[in-house]
């Protein structure tokens, strides 16, 4: 199957206009009044050098996209170009010259919608043998001026083309015929050496041998310099240097309202329990609480973030504490701008007075 290369048409009502875009290509004529009559004339162009050598016939294939016959003069005839023309820019002014094939066909109603075969063996075969060049076909039908008086009168053809959905083609079918095998020519003389050859492609790499004995230990190599210290992008200390003393089973933030030593970007609030955290990071925090005694059973105390307990940063308490103690945590974690830090306690607790402080909480921002 060949697809045609090009297809246009042309109109003597318009003879400088191109329809090498149009997804239709039209061959026959129509009224324009009862004096002048518009004809269609389509072109098509096709690549015979991929036509196999073993050819038998050849047919083209049109799709038929509508059909008007107003009188019975619907014959449509195949002439083959004797000039060139370029489907994007040929009109009807520069249209090619054509010769006769005698290759004739109609279309009726039945031909609707649906490929129609044509036998265009003896056009193929012409083209084939002769020296000149082929310049594709152009398709003629129903021009004859029989009935001007009827302003309505029309016969036309219209067919899918190149830039439509079914575009024109042709077939081949294969000889079926075998040709005997010729007689066996004379052995030619022997021909002279050829030249060298290039140098083939590198063989693949052999077995890795044997490992040899360990050489003898090198002298130690000079100390590098010192690396860069990255410095600390923000920190707080806050504590809490009275009291502190939770008498709620429901648990609270631990304050620390008395000491604020921190950058812009870490701050605490103004009842001191509640630290945000300005810019997204990773941070330490490390927290003493030195406690008092009274101190209940199963006391829990917890870093949250956001309200939501920080893995790893919990301490328990599980017997109650007669003589003052000191509990110590830390924990490493992500945050994004806006978190809020808490050092929360479950259970009833008291943070006494001891080394000054009853509580306190460094928070480093590392990265």
């Amino acid at each position: 199957m060949i697809y045609a290369s090009s297809s246009s048409y042309i109109s003597s009502f318009q003879p400088e206009t191109n329809f090498g875009n149009s997804k239709t290509i039209s061959t026959g004529s129509s009224n324009i009044d009862c004096y002048k009559r518009n004809i269609y004339r389509t072109l098509i162009k096709f690549d015979i050098s991929k036509i196999p050598f073993n050819f038998e016939k050849i047919f083209l294939y049109l799709y038929v996209e509508e059909v008007k016959y107003q009188c019975i003069n619907n014959v449509i005839s195949i002439y083959k170009n004797t000039e060139n023309f370029d489907a994007l820019t040929v009109t009807w002014n520069d249209a090619p010259n054509f010769i006769e094939t005698q290759i004739e066909f109609k279309l009726d109603n039945s031909s609707l919608k649906k490929y129609n075969e044509f036998n265009i063996t003896d056009l193929v075969i012409e083209w084939i043998n002769s020296p000149d060049p082929n310049f594709g076909i152009t398709i003629k039908g129903g021009e004859s001026n029989n009935n001007l008086s009827s302003s309505t009168y029309s016969s036309i053809a219209k067919f899918s083309s190149v830039n439509g959905r079914n575009s024109p083609y042709i077939s081949s079918i294969a000889c079926s015929c075998v040709c005997p095998t010729g007689p066996t020519g004379s052995t030619g003389l022997t021909g002279a050496t050829g030249a060298t050859g290039p140098q083939g492609a590198r063989g693949i790499t052999g077995p890795t041998g044997v490992t040899g004995s360990q050489g003898n230990i090198g002298p130690q190599g000079a100390i590098g310099p010192t690396g860069s210290t990255e410095p600390i992008s923000g920190y707080g200390f806050f504590a809490n240097t009275s009291q502190f003393v939770n008498a709620s089973v429901l648990g609270a933030n631990i304050t620390f309202p008395n000491v604020d030593v921190s950058t812009a970007n870490i701050n605490i609030n103004g009842t001191g329990d509640i630290i945000t955290l300005t810019e997204t990071g990773v941070y330490q925090v490390d927290y003493n609480l030195y406690l008092g005694t009274g101190v209940s059973l199963l006391t829990t105390i917890q870093l949250r973030l956001n309200g939501t307990v920080i893995p790893g940063s919990q301490s328990f308490i599980s017997v109650g504490l007669s003589a003052e103690s000191n509990i110590v945590g830390q924990a490493i974690f992500q945050a994004n701008t806006g978190a809020q830090l808490t050092l929360f306690t479950t259970g009833i607790l008291t943070l006494g007075l001891v080394n000054t402080n009853s509580a306190a909480i460094t928070i480093t921002k590392i990265v």
